[in-house]
């Protein structure tokens, strides 16, 4: 019976126009399912798995784990009906010799490529191309610490006090766009998260300021467990107006955010911890963080940087902001 060759071709998903291939989920030979994820991709945005277009045998790889195409590329052939290959083994070898004592060995190399890659790159340009600064300031958060809860986050509870301030102070809800200062009428908040070894990515809440503390919170949660899944959308990684970072469950008191541009500013929480404070002359247990707002000088000076930091520490105190 004559084989039938069915080409996998590499898809458009969203606004990408190339693609990292990070791995091969069968090898050459193997069976495979339609609709059965057949490899793992990683653009500037996002990282997912692709499915398969037909049922058959994997009978060749064009693209090989590492390399980055264009969309439409065709990467790999499927050959439907045949009968099972055995998958071929593929061993690497090192007839290095060990060097002298004084020189290191490689333990790992981890290609730059991918999402690792366009993070690295972003991260670089936006210290070079903006003016960087952070202010610092200790909030008392016991109020809200009382919110806390299985399903309220402190990150949940920050990102509506974010939302609630930017409306007093929108020139942090803006962007350099060409030779002009775009103040966004959303309060749309970014949100980093830790992927391990690929880096931080930054999913977006949108329309923060029209979402109750416990909505932000399951929608935050359901980015994070995607984003650690590589199952998140462009769009979900899109249209950020200010980013919220958390680094309060390592023990982190105060940090220095990067910005992710053309965003000019965004805010660094610390761990919240009870600690003794003097209040109206007597020493009482508070609630205490510190927040980190880093901002672009060429957009928002150090006295506006303070008034949203003291927004932000009043809503705090008065519980205003929920």
């Amino acid at each position: 019976m004559s084989e039938v060759i069915v080409e996998v071709i590499l898809p458009k998903f969203g606004r990408m126009q190339e693609a990292t291939i990070t791995g091969w989920l069968k090898g050459e030979g193997g069976r495979i399912e339609e609709d059965e994820p057949l490899f793992s991709i990683e653009t500037d945005k996002a990282s997912q798995e692709v499915k398969s277009p037909a049922s058959g045998f994997l009978q060749k790889i064009l693209v090989a784990e590492g390399e980055t195409v264009e969309v439409g590329t065709v990467i790999g052939l499927i050959a439907i009906p045949q009968e099972v290959l055995t998958p071929r083994e593929k061993a690497f070898l090192s007839a290095t010799p060990p060097p002298g004592p004084s020189i290191p060995l490689p333990l790992k190399r981890i290609p730059l490529t991918g999402m690792r890659r366009a993070i690295a790159e972003r991260m670089a340009a936006s210290l070079r191309e903006s003016a960087q600064y952070t202010t610092t300031m200790e909030m008392d958060v016991t109020q809200a610490a009382v919110l806390r809860s299985a399903k309220v986050s402190p990150t949940s509870i920050v990102v509506k006090l974010v939302a609630r301030a930017l409306g007093e102070h929108p020139l942090l809800n803006s962007a350099i766009v060409e030779d002009e200062i775009v103040i966004w009428d959303r309060k749309n908040i970014g949100v980093a998260v830790s992927t391990g070894e690929s880096g931080l990515i930054v999913p977006v809440v949108y329309e923060a300021e029209q979402k109750s503390v416990e909505q932000i919170s399951t929608i935050i949660d359901e980015l994070a467990a995607k984003a650690r899944s590589h199952r998140l959308t462009e769009d979900e990684l899109s249209y950020g107006t200010f980013t919220v970072t958390n680094l309060g469950m390592y023990g982190i008191d105060a940090f220095t955010p990067i910005l992710d541009p053309p965003q000019v500013a965004i805010l660094g929480v610390g761990r919240w911890i009870e600690k003794p404070v003097a209040v109206k002359g007597e020493i009482t247990v508070r609630t205490m963080s510190v927040f980190s707002l880093t901002t672009d000088h060429r957009v928002v000076n150090g006295a506006q940087s303070a008034a949203f930091l003291k927004s932000c520490a009043e809503h705090l105190v008065n519980s205003d902001f929920i």
